[in-house]
């Protein structure tokens, strides 16, 4: 089952998912230095973390992806805690 993205953003004691906020921003910046662009980050998390490939979720992803680049913060959109 697809999950969110947004389930990897929670706070410690919320989170039950593997992998943390700060491990997808390794993974993001890793794959940004390799020269790969926003689109082949955001299917690349797809792939990698089975989150959700509809085009609003894409949009979503993209935007967090592209946050993650510019060193701004990212949102759960749920719970409206920040991860930096």
């Amino acid at each position: 089952m697809r999950r969110y993205i947004d389930e990897y953003y929670e706070l410690p004691e919320k989170r039950w998912l593997g992998l943390s906020p700060g491990s997808i921003k390794e993974l993001v910046l890793q794959q940004y230095k390799l020269g790969k662009t926003v689109a082949e980050i955001v299917r690349y998390l797809q792939s990698e973390l089975y989150i959700f490939t509809d085009e609003e979720e894409t949009k979503w992803e993209t935007e967090i992806v592209e946050n993650i680049i510019n060193n701004k913060p990212v949102i759960n959109r749920w719970t409206n805690e920040k991860f930096y």
